[in-house]
């Protein structure tokens, strides 16, 4: 979970740098805590069935009441699904890469 939260905050970088509102509290990195707040909203979507609602609607009070504004706003929680990685991206080109050396160099 820690890693998760590392390489969100190197997309969160690459996101506030290329943002022209750096002072906007959307932009701020992320901890430990927010991850497993934002992996919460997204369990309780599934058990709730709320999956296929966009966003505005789930965050509208008087259709889903506090339940998910309580934890973060919906701007927020929109920017770290964006944001959200699992590893490191030069990682995953560098593996598709000598993936793809490795496929076509046994041909």
């Amino acid at each position: 979970m820690e890693e998760i939260g590392v390489f969100t905050n190197l997309e969160i970088a690459k996101q506030r740098a290329n943002n022209k509102n750096c002072n906007s509290s959307n932009l701020k990195d992320t901890d430990l805590d927010e991850v497993r707040a934002l992996f919460s909203i997204l369990i309780l979507r599934g058990a709730l069935k709320d999956n296929h609602l966009s966003t505005d609607i789930m965050f509208n009070e008087s259709f889903s009441g506090s339940r998910y504004v309580a934890i973060m706003s919906n701007v927020r929680l929109r920017f770290l699904v964006n944001c959200l990685r699992y590893d490191d991206v030069i990682c995953v080109i560098l593996t598709m890469s000598l993936l793809l050396f490795v496929r076509f160099g046994k041909c």
